[in-house]
């Protein structure tokens, strides 16, 4: 796929407009768990970098008080709850409820008050209270990391989203930790 081509002719076509940040992000940490993380697992990559660039991220939206929420992919041991999702990506069978392998990536921080969502499939939103959590805490901007695949992030930039640099999510961040009036961002239990 030639990403650029596609990307300019979005450009030309006027497929790719900008809508800016909100005022009330949230942080959505998606699947950076040590069985993908970690290369000792099956599934695991050398990620240091992109866990490092996360932490950032997340540092600078605990700054300003940010929604920051994690999502974990986790079955039972029976693999039942997988479906037939199993049979596409059988690696995922090392993805068991209460195994390390599920577990946020230490380096990563997460909080107290940080919900962690256990997803079954490839969406953070189906079949989680993740939507919920989101509309209860008024957020009008996501942030999603890590980086998706390439791919998702033109389909939605040039219709859905606006995919931004790490600098200028931090950039924006801390302008927002700057403003004495933010109260901390509290997850709906």
């Amino acid at each position: 796929m030639d990403v650029e081509r596609i990307r300019e002719q979005y450009r030309q076509s006027g497929m790719v407009g900008r809508v800016g940040f909100g005022t009330t992000p949230a942080i959505v940490v998606v699947d950076f768990i040590t069985g993908l993380t970690d290369p000792r697992y099956p599934l695991g990559a050398g990620m240091d970098a992109e866990v490092l660039a996360t932490r950032r991220l997340l540092d600078a939206g605990r700054a300003a008080a940010v929604l920051i929420v994690f999502m974990t992919v986790a079955y039972e041991p029976h693999l039942r709850d997988a479906g037939l999702f199993i049979k596409k990506a059988p690696g995922l069978r090392h993805q068991i409820l209460g195994t390390p392998a599920v577990a946020v990536d230490e380096r990563l921080a997460r909080e107290p008050g940080e919900p962690l969502l256990v997803k079954k499939f490839q969406s953070s939103f189906f079949g989680t209270p993740l939507a919920s959590i989101l509309t209860a805490a008024g957020v009008d901007t996501c942030i999603i990391a890590p980086e998706p695949h390439l791919a998702n992030l033109l389909d939605m930039d040039s219709k859905i989203a606006d995919v931004v640099s790490l600098e200028e999510t931090i950039a924006y961040l801390a302008a927002l930790a700057a403003k004495p009036e933010r109260a901390p961002a509290v997850a709906q239990r």
